[in-house]
């Protein structure tokens, strides 16, 4: 996997034994029953993406799982970082893939509080409900979209550079449910595409944040 003093990015996809999962960066995920079905098998195929997509492939057992995985350094705060890339009614400020974020409950943000976000795909809107599973401002936050057909859990970890500004890394994780498993060539390029564009946005939005 590549590394560069700005981001280093990986894609997985893994046949077999599934942990938990995220999906596009936030909420853009192609409906499941367009994909087509996959018997299950022993084999897992993990891709590492460098941020130039080069890719390598190596096969172990497991489930069928997606992953994206990018980190950013910018100059805004720790908080900042936080504040903008966490609060998911804030999301469409940087994932361009996504209409509208709405925080569905009153109060502050805590462990169990829910967004609605909507995720355009063509001239369709996809609403996913995403929970608040781990809520530690402004150092990491856990969200998590369970749907019939796939759970998506996303990570988000930021670090504060003692004043020069912040590290946000962003791992996304897409799991699949029942028989449907990852249709691996049209997934990874979807995944590709959907993750560089959420990166890309995330890049601009704390350019634009630290900026102010």
């Amino acid at each position: 996997m590549h590394r560069d003093r700005d981001s280093t990015t990986s894609l997985a996809l893994e046949h077999g034994e599934a942990r938990a999962r995220p999906s596009r960066l936030a909420g853009e995920v192609p409906e499941i029953t367009d994909w087509p079905t996959r018997s299950r098998g022993t084999m897992k195929r993990r891709m590492k993406l460098t941020a130039g997509g080069q890719i390598v492939n190596s096969e172990q057992g497991g489930e069928s799982m997606a992953r994206y995985r990018t980190t950013i350094e910018s100059k805004a705060s720790a908080n900042d970082a936080f504040n903008l890339i966490c609060d998911f009614s804030r999301i469409s400020e940087w994932d361009p893939g996504v209409v509208s974020g709405k925080h569905l409950d009153t109060g502050p943000i805590k462990v169990g509080s829910r967004f609605e976000v909507v995720s355009a795909f063509g001239p369709r809107r996809i609403p996913l409900t995403y929970e608040v599973l781990e809520w530690d401002p402004p150092n990491r936050a856990v969200l998590q979209a369970v749907t019939r057909d796939f759970t998506s859990y996303d990570v988000i970890s930021v670090e504060d550079l003692a004043g020069s500004g912040s590290e946000l890394t962003y791992d996304a994780t897409l799991r699949l449910h029942g028989p449907r498993k990852l249709f691996e060539p049209a997934l990874a390029a979807s995944f590709l595409v959907i993750g560089r564009r959420a990166e890309s946005g995330i890049r601009q939005a704390l350019k634009r944040q630290a900026a102010r």
